[in-house]
């Protein structure tokens, strides 16, 4: 499924103020966190009470974008295109909660190593 954008470096960055995870709780219940980077320090910090929450650094994510074009067959059919964010094994700090996370570029420089 990855593997054709990947070849053919359809890569992308994708912007976000934060992302979601959520706990798995007791009788099927899950909790949610809102996951994003603080200004003043480094790091992901969770959310956990909306009076606490400061202004987010927008998160730069890596991630991979296609286009499909329909049959011949189908009438005024448009490209679809899509997206995916690739993810990595979770932080230190938020392992607890989840895992996986999605794939963090710091800064311009992995930016461009991601794009380039």
């Amino acid at each position: 499924m990855y593997r054709n954008p990947l070849k053919k470096g359809r890569r992308c960055v994708v912007l976000a103020d934060g992302f979601y995870e959520w706990q798995k709780m007791e009788k099927g219940q899950k909790q949610p966190y809102f996951l994003y980077f603080n200004e003043s320090k480094k790091g992901v910090v969770k959310e956990m009470e909306e009076e606490k929450r400061v202004t987010p650094r927008i998160l730069t994510m890596a991630g991979i974008f296609d286009r499909w074009t329909p049959p011949k067959t189908a009438e005024d059919q448009e490209p679809i295109y899509s997206y995916s964010i690739i993810t990595v094994e979770a932080s230190k700090s938020i392992n607890w909660l989840h895992d996986r996370m999605p794939a963090i570029l710091d800064g311009n420089e992995a930016v461009e190593k991601w794009l380039y």
